[in-house]
């Protein structure tokens, strides 16, 4: 059985609120984390030490792109 877009996009975000949400958002608590020193060090000189974890904080995003993606990829897939 084939999905509509509708359906499809139901099941990502079932899959995404009972699967990986507690994954998607250990990601997007790191992001907050990692950006609020970045602007710490900013604010105290450490250009450079900022410019280092915002490069963490680009890293973490492409992760956590990845993992949504894999999930929307999922919910494509034939059932049944």
């Amino acid at each position: 059985m084939y999905h509509t877009k509708k359906s499809q996009k139901k099941i990502v975000n079932r899959a995404l609120t009972f699967e990986n949400k507690p994954q998607v958002d250990a990601l997007a608590a790191q992001i907050k984390e990692l950006q609020d020193q970045a602007n710490q060090l900013g604010e105290e000189g450490e250009v450079d030490e900022s410019m280092k974890k915002m490069a963490e904080v680009e890293a973490i995003k492409v992760n956590k792109d990845i993992l949504k993606s894999s999930l929307k990829k999922r919910g494509g897939e034939r059932k049944g």
